[in-house]
């Protein structure tokens, strides 16, 4: 099921899904989440969206990641994970599903995943 959430402070819907996908899946506030992804890549200068910034920051977090192989979509893979917490990579969107549930900012179930993070 999609459940809809912003997230963002400012009421903006603007290039922060990593953000809100990260704060969503660990609980931490979205400002504890920007300043970390800031300091994962301030030494390379390479913004926190990045994928390659994201997830070594994530890798610190103690999350491990799994490439999908195969045409999934997120609502599949939403559907075939009705339990646990996951942050799915799509190449350019970051989305939260927890408990079966697509939590994003707009209904992103149709995009297809390329590879997911989560702590076991």
């Amino acid at each position: 099921m999609y459940i809809h959430f912003n997230g963002n402070p400012c009421s903006k819907n603007i290039g922060d899904c990593v953000i809100r996908a990260i704060s969503i899946v660990t609980g931490y506030s979205r400002h504890k989440v920007y300043a970390g992804l800031c300091l994962q890549g301030f030494p390379c200068t390479i913004w926190g969206n990045s994928n390659a910034v994201w997830a070594d920051y994530l890798k610190e977090l103690g999350f491990q990641r799994y490439t999908v192989t195969g045409r999934v979509t997120v609502a599949e893979f939403a559907d075939h994970h009705p339990y646990g917490r996951y942050i799915i990579g799509t190449g350019n969107h970051a989305v939260a599903v927890v408990d079966g549930n697509i939590i994003d900012s707009w209904d992103s179930g149709q995009e297809i995943v390329q590879y997911y993070f989560t702590k076991e």
